[in-house]
């Protein structure tokens, strides 16, 4: 299964993705000066690709539906 999920709170947000059965999660908190990422850094990983993660930066739902489908 391919699938990436956005969850926005009032704390902050997560970006997970799902590739073939692994899971991959950016986990944002709201700090004083901004965000900070206590999750992984989704641009570390190789099994994520360019164009996903491009898509997953830009937050853009018909790239990443576009990416996912090109996996």
């Amino acid at each position: 299964m391919k699938k990436v999920i956005i969850e926005i709170t009032d704390t902050g947000w997560k970006k997970k993705v799902l590739i073939n059965d692994k899971e991959f999660i950016e986990d944002w908190k709201l700090t004083y000066f901004g965000a900070k990422n206590e999750g992984q850094d989704l641009e570390e990983c190789e099994e994520i690709p360019d164009d996903l993660f491009e898509s997953l930066r830009n937050n853009d739902p018909y790239e990443i539906a576009r990416a996912l489908n090109n996996i």
